[in-house]
């Protein structure tokens, strides 16, 4: 997968929602209960229920996690203890230049998938609803985490000093609302980390 972008926080966004729409449009019949009928990077600004128009999905991935305003979920520098700078291509730990500029450092670039599901006025039960939207959750987590997040390595910004070492999938959850009679409502969320080299 090749993409650029100025910052490797937007790159990533953009490769997540080129390999989900992949998996969850293109290669994901149309009657199929979990195809997607809308994804985009960033929050959605229509209706939810219209944009998802198949059966009633829609995805956003985000930078961070636009729903906390708590520093929780935030890019950081990985620690010289973080188990994963083991995966860098100069292993070591990060080291910062004296004068200036910086080399070697690690960051923890980091954001949300939310999934959204509106099954209103389908022949839908709460067990149904629930199961086609954990099936769908099911597919975005596998997306992410495929071939270790091999799909996203070596990704990098326009300047080519910032590249992706290790990229995958961290947590999930999922919350329901409406009801019956055909007011069936989940939400999901996948949270994703990338550690990025600069140089």
């Amino acid at each position: 997968m090749t993409a650029t972008g100025d910052q490797i926080s937007d790159v990533l966004v953009d490769a997540i929602v080129v390999a989900l729409t992949e998996e969850l449009q293109t290669n994901t019949d149309k009657a199929d209960l979990a195809h997607v009928a809308h994804i985009q990077g960033g929050k959605l600004q229509s209706d939810p229920v219209r944009a998802g128009e198949t059966w009633g999905h829609s995805i956003e991935v985000h930078i961070g996690d636009p729903d906390t305003l708590e520093d929780t979920w935030v890019d950081e520098l990985a620690g010289p203890d973080d188990q994963y700078i083991k995966f860098a291509p100069q292993g070591g730990l990060p080291i910062a230049e004296i004068g200036g500029g910086f080399s070697g450092l690690f960051w923890w670039r980091r954001g949300v998938i939310d999934i959204n599901s509106f099954f209103i006025g389908k022949d839908y039960d709460r067990d149904k609803a629930r199961q086609v939207h954990n099936l769908l959750r099911r597919r975005v987590e596998q997306v992410l985490g495929d071939g270790s997040g091999g799909g996203f390595l070596g990704l990098s910004d326009s300047s080519g000093k910032e590249q992706v070492i290790f990229f995958m999938p961290v947590k999930s959850r999922v919350s329901e609302s409406g009801g019956p009679p055909a007011q069936f409502i989940w939400r999901g969320k996948v949270w994703w980390q990338a550690l990025v080299s600069r140089t």
